[in-house]
């Protein structure tokens, strides 16, 4: 068994490997006959890749700052702490760092958004001040030049989207520099396949005593930073087991869902659509409130009065993405996975009244300018001899959709338009501009990009991310109940509120 410790070569994309000695910052545990080539240079080498048992740090009885979960978060966390001369050591279930990094964006790295409006971009229960109190702090502009000046990834717009993406399009060389940055601090120990298991604060020493799974020994830290993240991607290793931690310190945890997750459904007419995308629709969705559509109630009531009050209609949500897709088993694309956490989240909780998902196929075709069209079809270039199914593939709408909205309305795919039935042109009308999506369930935390609920913000202090119920205990990423819409932003609360978390734990060092 050697020990060894990694340092940087002059490629970025190459490592080298030198002899350990008593000051080591990062020691790796090996079997000398697999790894006796690691002194030659590599495209990102065996620290970095699949399968290796992990960091093995020389002094792992104390550090100022233990941090649990290696994700976006957890190393953001790492390098602000370890920036302000805090000895971390960061804990990773697996026996790799950042694997949902990798892999997010189909493997590009949707890294940050284009811009942000807080009240729209993000879904959370707590009050707009606790949410504005972390991204105060830290502008998006700030936020990126970190990203590409101190980390050193370069970034571009992809303007169709308004996305951020690294120029590699790889989110490996994001987890890459994340770690190297931590590692080139000095101040970091980075142990894989340490599943935490408890976390007990003593009242004598003022520490937390940190116990992991399958072993009896404990380490103690003074300040802890969780970010053991979700549920989503369970087969990254991504369990949950944050969330009982906290809850037996004493913290509420809000029910948690898959939220960005593809729904399950009945496919118009029940035809074969699967791959049918369209690029312009208007997906909206009418929440719920408990087991009925209540207007007045304060948020998260229902009322019971025998009053008779005039109620205000619920406002229906509006994807601001227009991206659908049909799937095998029901629905996906941007514009679903925007609002598909409505749909979970009333599910996990057990309401029986679950959100109704209506959707335009086409955001130019209204259903006034649908109506003119079926009376005067001239505009389209058509006459009254012309099929149905022409005048709709006049717009946005695929063929094969087409045949599946008039045969769901009635029409036989023969029909002319100057043949067209009182009846059915008002389901035309209706499913082209105002149809009811059969929604029957979700895909699950398996094709969930993030989870929702979690720790509420008002356990928290929202400007450090310090526990308000426990001391010295700092909570940040995906264990936290609010979710950002797809396009980057729930990267952009994980850089945040690990900032914020890494600064503070140590700032609190030297009070």
């Amino acid at each position: 068994m050697g020990h060894a410790v990694v340092t940087t070569c002059h490629d970025q994309r190459c490592l080298g490997v030198e002899r350990a000695s008593e000051s080591i910052r990062f020691a790796l545990c090996y079997p000398s006959s697999r790894y006796r080539n690691l002194r030659s240079c590599h495209r990102w080498p065996s620290p970095w890749r699949r399968g290796h048992t992990g960091w093995v740090s020389a002094t792992t009885q104390h550090q100022d700052v233990g941090i649990f979960g290696a994700g976006a978060a957890g190393l953001t966390a790492a390098y602000f702490s370890a920036s302000q001369g805090a000895r971390v050591c960061l804990y990773e279930k697996t026996n790799e760092s950042g694997k949902k990094i990798q892999i997010s964006g189909g493997t590009r790295c949707n890294i940050l958004p284009g811009n942000v409006v807080l009240e729209e971009d993000f879904f959370c229960d707590a009050k707009p001040g606790c949410v504005r109190s972390i991204f105060g702090q830290w502008s998006l502009g700030e936020c990126r030049h970190w990203l590409e000046n101190e980390i050193g990834i370069e970034m571009t717009v992809e303007k169709e989207t308004n996305k951020v993406f690294p120029v590699s399009n790889s989110g490996a060389e994001v987890r890459d520099r994340l770690l190297q940055s931590c590692l080139d601090t000095n101040n970091v120990t980075l142990q894989y396949s340490h599943d935490i298991e408890s976390i007990t604060w003593d009242e004598v020493s003022c520490m937390w005593v940190c116990r992991f799974s399958g072993s009896n020994d404990t380490v103690s830290h003074s300040r802890v930073i969780m970010a053991t993240g979700g549920k989503s991607f369970p087969n990254l290793g991504t369990t949950g087991t944050g969330y009982a931690i906290l809850e037996s310190l004493g913290h509420t945890v809000s029910s948690t869902y898959p939220a960005l997750t593809p729904l399950k459904g009945i496919l118009p007419a029940s035809e074969e659509l699967s791959g049918v995308s369209l690029t312009s629709v208007d997906l909206s969705v009418k929440p719920t409130l408990g087991d009925a559509v209540v207007d007045n109630a304060p948020k998260g009531t229902a009322t019971t009065n025998k009053k008779k009050k005039k109620k205000k209609k619920i406002k229906a949500l509006h994807s601001k993405r227009h991206g659908f897709l049909f799937t095998h088993r029901g629905f996906s694309g941007p514009s679903v996975l925007d609002l598909s956490h409505m749909y979970t989240m009333a599910a996990s909780r057990g309401q029986r009244n679950l959100p109704d998902f209506h959707v335009a196929w086409d955001l130019e075709l209204t259903s006034s300018r649908l109506q003119d069209a079926l009376s005067d079809p001239g505009q389209f270039g058509l006459t009254g001899k012309s099929h149905v199914t022409s005048l709709l593939r006049r717009s946005n709408i695929p063929l094969r959709l087409c045949k599946a909205l008039c045969k769901e309305s009635g029409i036989p795919d023969d029909r002319i338009i100057a043949e067209l039935k009182k009846e059915e042109r008002i389901k035309l009308l209706t499913n082209v501009t105002e149809y009811p999506l059969q929604v029957t369930g979700d895909e699950g935390y398996p094709k969930a990009e993030v989870t929702g609920g979690g720790v509420p913000l008002s356990e928290l202090n929202c400007t450090t991310m310090e526990s308000t119920i426990m001391p010295n205990l700092f909570i940040c990423g995906e264990l936290c109940d609010i979710h950002g819409r797809i396009g980057g932003f729930n990267f952009l609360f994980a850089w945040n509120s690990g900032r914020l978390a890494g600064i503070h734990a140590a700032l609190s060092l030297q009070k």
